[in-house]
């Protein structure tokens, strides 16, 4: 979700969190920790992380960080709000001529590929009729498959999308399976489903609901899901926070994100990470070492080295519908996918 509001926002590497917590906060805490601590190890450098909904402008803030485009539709002209706030959540370089309220982003050395397969209801001009109508006039499903593909044959290492669509239509499924062939990791969030769609709030559709798709599920400051924001159900693989994160519009404007694009934010960035020091690990590996190392609210070990305590510890790793796996881990995630290569 992405608004304009002036909101106080937690900033990218929730570094205004104090060091001791009371326990109700400490799941948040911890991955604030356990994402400084991957940062120390890598700012995604020679990654590269495709941006698949809508457009990403070159704007100031992501300092270059853009090296293709693709636009599949073309009409409406995109007004590239919600793929610029996507991509500075991710890249952005900081505050700079231009751009003075600009974020730093959380891999803010990867690049960015923008691939744009919907548009937004800012580019009708907010014309509620005109979006609904393109919709129902669209070849969606073959947009995001195209683009899916497009960005796996032009060197994306993660594949972020928050569009989705009903299950079962084989297209969307063969370009996530071509993706992984190219070694990209696919990331969504689990949105509930549309009440029109008539599978239930929890009903399983695509992409997060196809095999190789890492589903992300949203949880608040306890670690506990959303529900408004976030389905129960089998493609729920990992969870992360959906709190309101600022970011930066194409004209250094002040954006914020929340919800399942935040969330989904995170697994990206930590994805990326992975896949910026092992770049030749196959996504089914990535993806593993992600969900071994997630925590869980009241996971012990708390007072381990943030690096190795995720899977250290003797605790089985749990799985439920409602978190997945638990919350991403990424400096655990690094350190198993570097014990997978010795």
């Amino acid at each position: 979700m992405l608004t304009r509001a002036l909101l106080l926002a937690v900033p990218l590497v929730l570094a205004s969190a104090p060091a001791s917590a009371h326990a109700d906060g400490q799941p948040i805490v911890r991955m604030a920790a356990d994402f400084a601590a991957a940062q120390r190890i890598t700012m995604g450098e020679g990654a590269r992380v495709a941006i698949v909904g809508d457009a990403v402008a070159n704007a100031r803030a992501l300092n270059g960080a853009v090296r293709g485009w693709l636009d599949l539709v073309k009409w409406p002209r995109a007004t590239m709000l919600y793929g610029t706030a996507q991509a500075t959540m991710l890249a952005a370089s900081g505050p700079r001529p231009g751009a003075p309220t600009a974020t730093r982003g959380l891999v803010p050395e990867v690049e960015l590929l923008s691939v744009r397969v919907e548009p937004f209801l800012a580019d009708f001009g907010s014309n509620r009729t005109k979006h609904n109508r393109w919709y129902e006039r669209n070849r969606g499903v073959l947009f995001l498959s195209s683009g899916i593909r497009w960005a796996a044959n032009h060197g994306a290492d993660v594949i972020w999308t928050t569009t989705s669509w009903e299950g079962g239509d084989t297209r969307l499924a063969d370009a996530v399976a071509y993706a992984a062939g190219k070694g990209a990791v696919v990331v969504a969030p689990a949105w509930p489903a549309p009440r029109s769609w008539g599978i239930g709030l929890n009903g399983v559709y695509d992409p997060h609901g196809l095999p190789g798709v890492i589903g992300v599920g949203v949880v608040d400051l306890n670690g506990s899901r959303l529900e408004e924001y976030s389905a129960k159900n089998r493609s729920v693989l990992l969870s992360a926070p959906g709190l309101t994160l600022p970011t930066t519009g194409p004209r250094g404007q002040r954006y914020y994100l929340d919800s399942g694009t935040a969330a989904s934010g995170w697994v990206v960035a930590a994805a990326a990470m992975v896949k910026s020091k092992y770049p030749k690990l196959a996504p089914s590996l990535v993806i593993q070492a992600l969900a071994a190392t997630a925590r869980r609210p009241g996971q012990q070990g708390d007072g381990e080295d943030t690096i190795t305590a995720a899977y250290r510890t003797s605790e089985p790793r749990a799985y439920d519908t409602s978190i997945g796996f638990g919350l991403v881990n990424p400096a655990g995630a690094l350190k198993m996918a570097a014990d997978s290569r010795r």
